[in-house]
């Protein structure tokens, strides 16, 4: 997952991809709470639009391994859509 974020977010730009997904660790932290069954999400850069870029793709890689993983018995309404 660290590794296709750093590739749909273009992260590696000017060093090998393990050296950005390294990077990406350490300013990406992921916590959960699992009284309210939810995570909280935080990443820091300087760059505010890099930030809801590096989110956004996050919470996208999230929901479709989410939705493949639960996949089985989808109701109708869902195939239809």
């Amino acid at each position: 997952t660290m590794r296709e974020l750093v590739k749909r977010c273009k992260l590696a730009q000017g060093e090998d991809m393990e050296s950005a997904v390294r990077r990406l660790e350490r300013t990406l932290v992921v916590t959960p709470n699992n009284k309210a069954n939810t995570i909280l999400v935080t990443y820091s850069s300087t760059n505010p639009e890099l930030v809801e870029k590096v989110l956004r793709e996050l919470l996208a890689i999230y929901t479709d391994k989410h939705l493949r993983v639960h996949k089985v018995g989808q109701p109708e309404f869902f195939q239809q859509q």
